[in-house]
């Protein structure tokens, strides 16, 4: 998110704050959702989705077709 918006926007939220010059670092480069604290039933449900979804190998598979399909753009743009 551009820094003028995220700026904006925790202007107008009380709950939230910009945090600067900190890195984070995950050996998966991993992604990450952000719900409301205390929704503890939104937050088990989403948990046992990617559960599933781990399972059944699907995250690996569709990690590993943006793979092929970045590779392919970088590739045509070359």
């Amino acid at each position: 998110m551009p820094e003028e918006a995220a700026e904006s926007y925790a202007e107008t939220n009380d709950d939230i704050m910009i945090v600067q010059e900190i890195e984070l670092i995950h050996e998966s480069g991993g992604a990450s959702i952000a719900l409301k604290k205390g929704n503890d039933e939104l937050t088990e449900y989403i948990n046992e989705i990617i559960d599933e979804l781990l399972e059944q190998g699907l995250i690996e598979k569709w990690k590993a077709e943006a793979k092929a399909l970045s590779d392919q753009e970088i590739k045509k743009n070359n």
